[in-house]
């Protein structure tokens, strides 16, 4: 299964390798833009994928992805508690975190305290829901952060997924029990990014 950021040229790819394809091969669709109108060419594109598709069972198109946010490794995951420098709490009180120096991330850019980088809405997200639906495809979302991950579930729940077809949320890092239960009562699937999973940009390493 492709579930990272299958483009056009891999998926063309793999519609010429078609014949060859031994295992099934699903591949999901990128999004490269969050506005309305950037979807509905994203949705357009999907749908003559379906059809390219519908004549061979080693290849199906099954639905478009988008980006909640970042990566909390790499400081751009969308966090409910700021990314910080010094927390004895969880054992790290001498790291750096650039994001927290004013004189290189200035506010009135960045956020004060900086929280990430947001890449979508919860509004966004229940519009491109309801028209992946309407078109029959799931919707997959990357979401590393906590606050990522709230807006995606409240945006999901503005926008059910009907009867055979079933929304992804994909890496789903910094999930409380919470969430969890949102996206079971949704029927959502999920991704765990299991190895790297990161506690406000601490690697795994150092937590261990």
């Amino acid at each position: 299964v492709q579930e990272g950021l299958a483009g056009d040229a891999q998926f063309l790819f793999y519609l010429a390798s078609m014949g060859l394809q031994k295992p099934l091969t699903a591949a999901i669709l990128y999004n490269d833009g969050s506005a309305p109108d950037k979807f509905a060419d994203e949705l357009t594109k999907a749908k003559l994928y379906r059809a390219l598709t519908a004549a061979t069972p080693n290849l199906i198109f099954h639905g478009i992805k988008e980006l909640a946010d970042g990566s909390n490794q790499g400081y751009t995951g969308f966090l409910v508690t700021r990314y910080t420098k010094d927390d004895k709490a969880y054992g790290y009180s001498n790291l750096y975190f650039p994001f927290t120096d004013p004189t290189m991330f200035p506010a009135q850019f960045f956020g004060s305290p900086y929280l990430g980088v947001p890449d979508s809405t919860e509004d966004i997200i229940a519009q491109h829901a309801t028209a992946a639906h309407k078109a029959g495809f799931p919707l997959a979302i990357h979401q590393n952060g906590d606050n990522a991950i709230a807006y995606t579930l409240r945006g999901l729940e503005k926008a059910p997924a009907p009867n055979g077809v079933r929304d992804m949320m994909v890496h789903f890092s910094l999930a409380s029990a919470a969430d969890l239960n949102t996206a079971k009562s949704m029927d959502a699937g999920v991704t765990f990014l299991i190895t790297n999973l990161y506690y406000y940009g601490l690697p795994l390493c150092q937590q261990v």
